[in-house]
């Protein structure tokens, strides 16, 4: 079972590495030594996991298939967990609907999952060019506007790019793209949150608890903003040695979780025998 170790690559590396693999001009010698190194470097931590990773398979895979769902007390509330994955789902038709008319094109909601030996998933669009390529889109609706316009500077995310090329093994796609898009939050949404100003009983007049609940119904309304300054878009190119990468990834993972469940009970086995 491994843990970080200092050869695993930064972001910074690993965006210079793929920045030198896309290159179709020849590479100069530095250029050539700096891919073999990187390469070798990933390699290596190919065979590891970092403790992110294990407090994941642990939690999220292990104690959920051994024990059942559950949730770990303390850090953001269940109820704000709750209200921002409500969101997500309530406000993708919108999103949807948002894209479509800023893309001219009728995009429909996808409700076939789709499997393979490694991964599985449900893609949120599935679109075929008459005479062109199949692109996948999964769409990703900002819970504010902070959080739509801290995308731009970011660029696409790691985990928003594997999933991304995830969909785009699955479904056979040519490419994919991640669509962060800002939608007016659903009106049962926005009446929860002026809910709980009510309930905090702060306010010292029934005046600033008004213009509070007005300032809540506008910061969860973006209708006013122009439809394309709502949407923030990434392309994702398919790269089938990047799916490679992510399916011996998940044979790590599963060997990784096989010694642990061995690992766990043994020891409890011990502890019986004592």
């Amino acid at each position: 079972m491994g843990y970080d170790r200092e050869e695993k690559l930064t972001k910074k590396e690993l965006q210079l590495l793929e920045n030198i693999e896309k290159k179709e001009i020849p590479l100069t010698d530095e250029e050539l030594e700096c891919k073999t190194i990187l390469r070798a470097q990933r390699k290596a931590s190919e065979n590891t996991l970092s403790k992110t990773a294990i407090s994941y398979l642990i939690e999220e895979v292990f104690i959920y298939h051994k024990y059942g769902e559950r949730i770990r007390p303390g850090g953001e509330s269940l109820n704000e967990s709750v209200t921002r994955i409500m969101k997500g789902t309530l406000a993708e038709l919108s999103a949807i609907d948002l894209l479509s008319e800023y893309d001219g094109i009728k995009y429909r909601k996808n409700s076939k999952k789709f499997r393979n030996k490694w991964v599985s998933g449900y893609p949120d669009i599935l679109h075929k060019k008459r005479l062109g390529d199949r692109k996948v889109t999964d769409i990703k609706s900002s819970w504010d506007i902070y959080t739509f316009m801290d995308n731009l500077p970011k660029n696409i995310s790691l985990l928003n790019k594997s999933q991304v090329q995830g969909y785009i093994g699955l479904t056979k796609a040519d490419v994919g793209e991640v669509c962060h898009i800002l939608v007016s939050s659903p009106d049962e949404l926005i009446e929860k949150q002026i809910g709980k100003l009510r309930h905090k009983n702060v306010f010292a007049t029934r005046e600033e608890l008004d213009l509070a609940i007005d300032l809540t119904r506008k910061s969860m309304k973006f209708d006013d903003i122009p439809m394309e300054q709502r949407i923030i878009r990434f392309s994702v190119s398919r790269d089938e040695e990047e799916q490679k990468r992510m399916y011996d990834r998940v044979e790590f993972c599963r060997s990784w979780l096989m010694q642990y469940q061995q690992k766990h009970e043994e020891y409890f086995k011990k502890r019986l025998a004592l």
